[in-house]
């Protein structure tokens, strides 16, 4: 295409240009209007990719190099300064912050020749002027030149500068060394088995640290995405765990195959050991695709376990239990530390119970393998006689056991699982039951039993059999079961139990001896309970707005907490049939109890926190514990009597009680009160007091002087 006037266009003028020899000289320099710059713009092009000496180098329209704009002096004498002043020009920032950080210490010009040698690179003449100034900066000057350099160096780098790209991140302060040993652990332990990897490669130091995470770990948590063989390694490499945990990885657990792989490896890295520690916990939570045929893989891959966490693993139902409850586990090997320990405790544990036994019998000793008989006396009643009798053919049968066991070699007896979760699964009442029966071998050990939100869980899947071993039990929301009896021997264990947000619970009946804690809050339809429980001291019962205890029974002596927050159908009545129950009570919460109409604890003499915020329809409190050390009773609006016992109340809440009339105190709090108002000695230290409120907000019907009392006895003023 032709420009205006028949004249080239500026792209067919470039084209003519390229394909012209370099010989042409500055024929195309005469030519002018738009062809002329056309040339420029494309000669420069043309001459950025081109090289070579003054000579050889083409001509490039509308560019022309310094040297050759000068003459031949000045190139020759640009030439012999070499790359100095492409250092001024092209890094002016960088050679100033150079000269300003060695001022004093190495000339101006050196400065400047130094980077001119490193190619301008400020981190390379930074530290080859650090080497330079070494020498000749002496001891003192050594620290402060070489913090200017670093400084410089950040400066030169400015933003551009990446941790990815190249930069030298030796040279930035670490303040590792000055942490105290405490801290470290406390870093360390923090990291993840991946992070603990990488740390050991790092320094000698992390590697030691590394080295006694692995000896402490106790459970090994296989992370996502390994495979078959980093599962194995792991497990290996940390000898002393005996729990492993496939939480996380369970997004890819989803075949059987892959679970029998899974624990293929697990079983490889376990043999591998050297400290011979076996795989006594695994936990398969949230593993939705473990079955009961999983179950069944698991018990046969590992002959040592001991806890078993199956949580939300929701196609697990009552035929892997069974294979659960059949379970037998083997004895640890001799050589494994931790198993070691643990058997050393069973067996002392043992050991005791049967000096419990003989003592029991009336110190029947059980030397030779039988038991010496007993002399009867000379006159002897028949209720004697047949106690005697029934002593010594006990005596017999502990002897006989005790010869079989000593038959065994000093072999223990085959025991199952000892904790065992299945907390959100398929299991129901035969699964429970199978677990629980004292045939099985599961039965003989198990301590933990966890099947809390169990949707197929009802009836009497809770009825413990009386030789049952059970320690802990939990089954809160469990919204299947409608009436739990548990009836145990004294000497039973069982020491937890936890039914809340059993919304159809509408009876409890327990008897067991060495029970300490009971839940059954969020129970809305739990109307009558029966408790006797002579070991308990924790009872929660928060929101049971059906429970009356007027129609219940409580044998509780040892009570020291109770929690009946909200419990609507809570009379005076039922909470004086109870007061037996709350003779060494230490906390008492009757918040939201509406239907309260007075409070009479005189023999509770120990209670030292009570609160009865809420109770419409309050009229009368009477607490004559001399321990009280705080009432909270705000929004009792009919309250109108107030009598307390104590002598070292700290917090009275009083708040919108307006038909407050009177509050009384113990003659000892008054006398207390007074002797706190009177200076201390010379000499003496002023007693630190406890952290003291009182609040009066809303007692519009309380008197001045009651207040006035009130103050010098809760504040001491």
């Amino acid at each position: 295409m032709s420009g205006r006037g028949g004249a080239p266009s500026r792209d067919q003028a470039a084209f003519q240009w390229l394909l012209s020899r370099d010989d042409e000289g500055d024929a195309p320099r005469q030519q002018g209007g738009s062809s002329s710059s056309s040339r420029r713009r494309s000669g420069g092009q043309a001459g950025r990719r081109r090289s070579g000496g003054r000579e050889g180098r083409p001509f490039i329209p509308g560019f022309q190099l310094r040297e050759e704009a000068a003459g031949p002096g000045a190139a020759a004498a640009a030439a012999a300064q070499g790359g100095a002043r492409a250092a001024e020009t092209t890094e002016p920032s960088a050679l100033a912050a150079l000269q300003e950080a060695f001022e004093g210490v190495l000339p101006a010009e050196v400065v400047a020749d130094v980077l001119a040698a490193c190619g301008g690179d400020a981190a390379a003449a930074s530290e080859a002027l650090l080497g330079m100034a070494g020498g000749g900066a002496g001891a003192g000057g050594e620290p402060a030149v070489a913090a200017a350099a670093l400084a410089t160096q950040e400066q030169a780098q400015g933003p551009t500068s990446s941790p990815g790209d190249g930069t030298d991140a030796a040279s930035s302060p670490c303040y590792l060394h000055v942490l105290p040993e405490e801290l470290k652990q406390l870093i360390f332990d923090q990291l993840s088995l991946r992070d603990l990897a990488r740390a050991a490669r790092t320094c000698r130091e992390f590697a030691s640290y590394v080295r006694e995470q692995r000896s402490k770990l106790r459970t090994v948590v296989v992370p996502e995405g390994g495979s078959y063989t980093a599962v194995r390694s792991l497990v290996t490499a940390f000898a002393n765990a005996s729990g492993v945990s496939l939480a996380r990885c369970s997004a890819q657990l989803r075949l059987q195959h892959e679970f029998e792989d899974m624990m293929q490896a697990l079983a490889l890295g376990e043999a591998d050991r050297s400290s011979g520690v076996p795989i006594s916990q695994v936990v398969l939570a949230r593993c939705g695709a473990a079955n009961d045929a999983v179950l069944s893989t698991l018990c046969d891959t590992f002959a040592h376990l001991k806890r078993v966490d199956l949580s939300r693993c929701t196609e697990v139902t009552d035929g892997g239990v069974a294979r659960l409850a059949a379970y037998t586990r083997q004895p640890a090997a001799a050589g494994s530390s931790s198993e070691g320990e643990e058997d050393d405790a069973e067996q002392e544990e043992a050991e005791e119970q049967q000096e419990a036994v003989v003592a029991a019998v009336g110190g029947l000793q059980l030397a030779g393998g039988a038991a010496g008989p007993a002399v009867p006396p000379a006159m002897e009643s028949p209720d004697s006689a047949v106690k005697r009798l029934a002593a010594q053919r006990h005596a017999a049968m502990m002897a006989r056991s005790a010869a079989a066991a000593r038959a065994q070699h000093g072999r223990p007896l085959a025991c199952g699982l000892e904790e065992l979760s299945l907390k959100e699964t398929s299991v129901g009442a035969r699964g429970t039951k199978l677990l629980l029966q004292p045939g099985s071998a599961t039965g003989k050990s198990l301590k933990v039993l966890d099947v809390s939100r169990c949707p197929n869980l009802g009836g009497d899947a809770l009825d413990l059999h009386p030789r049952a071993v059970l320690e802990v039990l939990r089954a809160s929301g469990c919204n299947a079961l409608r009436s739990v009896v548990i009836q145990l021997p004294p000497e039973a264990p069982l020491k937890t139990l936890q039914l809340d947000s059993c919304r159809q619970l509408h009876e409890l009946v327990l008897v067991a001896n060495k029970l300490e804690s009971l839940n059954v809050s969020h129970c809305g339809q739990l109307r009558t309970v029966m408790l006797r429980c002579r070991r308990l001291r924790e009872l929660r019962a928060v929101n049971c707005g059906s429970l009356n205890l007027a129609a219940s029974e409580l044998h509780c002596p040892s009570l020291e907490d109770v929690n009946l927050f909200g419990a609507r159908q809570l009379d005076a009545e039922g909470l004086e049939a109870a007061a037996a129950s709350l003779t060494k009570c230490k906390r008492l919460d009757l918040t939201g109890c509406t239907s309260l109409s007075r409070l009479l604890l005189p023999e509770a003499v120990f209670l030292q926190t009570v609160s009865v915020s809420g109770c419409g329809v309050l009229r009368q409190v009477l607490l004559a514990s001399p321990a009280l050390k705080e009432l909270r009773a705000t929004a009792c609006s009919r309250l109108l009597d107030l009598r307390l016992g104590t002598a070292s109340l700290a917090v009275l809440n009083l708040e919108n009680c307006e038909n407050l009339r009177d509050v009384q105190l113990s003659e000892a709090a008054l006398g207390l009160a007074a002797d706190a108002g009177a200076a201390p000695g010379a000499g003496q230290d002023e007693p630190a007091r406890p952290k003291v409120s009182l609040v009066l907000r809303g007692c519009t019907s309380l008197p001045d002087e009651v207040k006035r009392r009130l103050r010098a006895a809760v504040l001491g003023s």
